[in-house]
């Protein structure tokens, strides 16, 4: 409950050091959405109730989340030409969508050595698709922004993006832990010594050999931000060609809000503009509807198992899964509160409830 205030915090200060009252403030998100922006989205709703103005800039996804729609806010929702089929993970039509790989990321996903090299086609499809929206940045830059958020994960041209659009100052939002990616560059001290890399099954303490294996994947995670950061470069030169390097655009970020929490991340040493906000999106719980509450008192002394797996979750892929869940959930003298996106071919247990979503944290704080 604590996060929020340390995120307006970062974002005030660095509007007391422009010397701004009531601000006009740009968010930018990557090309996927999802929960990232249900986060950035609690951080605009309190900008908002502190008198400044916010833009939000982002890309249509399947399944996407609900716009903020709210006075003193403006959502510009782009989509990327894919009519002839040249960027994967995107729906095939002139206003394409991103749509989330989760199939891609069931079967590979935990495995740190394994790189879609199609994935760096999304790069193109939101630079090109942000770049050279001409008319866009035009309007944009008539509002003088005071600030710019980007959510900077595989997202150099949305850094170079605010910087066309004249805004001085940027702060950077980074979705996981502070460790690998755009991270590596902002800064922080991350030896491999003692920080693990991203998807090593590493902790802090490791052995000579686990040392060494945890340099390679950095070695590697670096080898794969210079390509990043090489295609970045070409594509916003391509357009703009005296911006920064995407190097130079991240040292020179205003802060960093980081969704992590030192409680749950291993000891690191970040710069002093960059804050754990964690769970800045948690609040006190709210009245649950009527079938949610009448499921959740009728387990009775026993409570309530909650199982979900956020949006990487697709019973349609992991169906082999989704059965023996089943069965051991069956066993359990609990109700069990299941969030699943197909339902349609399974046997459902009398104590089991399948939901497409529930308000987790009402739910939680039953």
């Amino acid at each position: 409950m604590q996060k929020l205030p340390s995120a307006i915090f970062v974002v005030f200060l660095t509007l007391f050091v422009l010397n701004t009252k009531c601000a006009k403030i740009l968010v930018l998100h990557p090309l996927h959405g999802g929960s990232h922006k249900l986060q950035m989205q609690v951080l605009s709703k309190h900008l908002i109730g502190h008198g400044h103005q916010v833009t939000t800039l982002s890309f249509q996804n399947v399944g996407d989340v609900t716009e903020l729609e709210t006075n003193n806010i403006t959502n510009y929702i782009l989509t990327v030409d894919n009519s002839d089929g040249r960027y994967p993970y995107m729906t095939v039509e002139s206003q394409g969508r991103f749509r989330f790989p989760v199939e891609l990321l069931w079967k590979s996903g935990h495995n740190p050595h394994y790189l879609p090299l199609n994935a760096f086609k999304m790069t193109e499809a939101l630079c090109r698709a942000l770049l050279e929206n001409e008319q866009l940045l035009g309007t944009l830059r008539q509002e003088k922004f005071d600030l710019a958020i980007v959510d900077v994960i595989s997202n150099e041209c949305g850094l170079a993006f605010a910087y066309q659009a004249g805004i001085s100052s940027t702060i950077a939002y980074w979705a996981l832990f502070p460790v690998n990616g755009e991270m590596d560059y902002i800064g922080s001290f991350l030896p491999p010594s003692f920080v693990p890399t991203f998807l090593s099954q590493l902790s802090e303490r490791m052995s000579f050999m686990e040392r060494l294996y945890n340099t390679y994947l950095r070695l590697g995670g670096s080898l794969v931000m210079e390509f990043q950061f090489h295609l970045t470069h070409k594509y916003i030169q391509e357009y703009f060609p005296k911006t920064p390097h995407p190097k130079e655009l991240i040292a020179n970020l205003s802060g960093v809000l980081i969704n992590s929490d030192f409680s749950l991340d291993y000891p690191k040493l970040l710069p002093p503009n960059a804050v754990n906000v964690g769970c800045m999106q948690c609040r006190d719980p709210l009245p649950l509807p009527k079938d949610l509450e009448d499921f959740m008192e009728s387990s009775g002394e026993f409570g309530v198992v909650i199982f979900s797996m956020g949006a990487s979750f697709d019973a349609a892929v992991a169906k082999n899964l989704v059965p023996k869940l089943f069965d051991a959930f069956s066993r359990l003298q609990q109700n069990v509160l299941v969030k699943i996106g197909t339902q349609a071919f399974f046997n459902v247990p009398s104590n089991v409830k399948l939901v497409q979503w529930f308000p987790q944290q009402d739910v939680l704080g039953k």
